[in-house]
Parts: structure tokens; C-alpha cells; sequence
């Protein structure tokens, strides 16, 4: 299983995420490492197809299934979490897209 985690340090949600991210993994038993991919420019945005930080991949799919090419570009993600916004996944939406892969 291949687990990308792709972030720019400004956005304030990217810690929680990676966190959340681990704490899954390890819960699972799942001992696959993570690829951080730190994305710094515009350019590295559309290279890496990053939707906004954080953004998790498993096996180069988005958890939330996410790939419109029109939203590449070097800015905060937010997470629909139980009806509010959030700048991070929810557990659930972390496990599942694990889950598929």
C-alpha cells in the first residue's frame, strides 16, 4: 500500500491530519510508511495533482475520491466532518479510504 501525505506548513490543519493518519495506521496494524510531500510552490501543486493541505492518498486515490484538476493549487483543504468544515479528515474518512485500498 502506497500512503501519500501532501502539505504545505502554513495550513494549520496538516499537523491534526498527519496525526489522525498515524494513529489510524497504527490502530489498524498497519505498518506501511507514510510519503510526506511538502508542496511549496504552485508548480509542485499541479505536478502533484494537490488539491489543498492536507491531502491523503492511498495507492494515488484521494480519501474522499476527489481529483478535479481545476482545484490544483497551493492552499488550505477543508473536510466536511458532521456537518461542519474542518482543515483536516475525519478518523472515519482516514480509515475508509484505507479501508478500500
Amino acid at each position: 500500500m502506497k500512503i501519500e501525505f501532501l502539505y504545505f506548513k502554513n495550513c494549520p490543519g496538516h499537523e491534526s491530519a498527519l496525526s489522525l493518519l498515524e494513529y489510524v495506521l497504527l490502530e489498524g496494524g498497519i505498518s506501511e510508511s507514510i510519503e510526506k510531500i511538502e508542496v511549496t510552490t504552485e508548480e509542485l501543486a499541479i505536478r502533484h495533482h494537490f488539491l489543498g493541505s492536507p491531502s491523503i492518498r492511498i495507492n494515488g486515490k484521494d480519501i474522499e475520491g476527489r481529483e478535479d484538476a481545476s482545484e490544483y493549487g497551493l492552499k488550505c483543504r477543508v473536510y466536511q466532518v458532521d456537518g461542519k468544515l474542518q482543515g483536516f479528515p475525519s478518523e472515519q474518512l482516514i480509515r475508509n479510504g484505507i479501508l478500500k485500498a
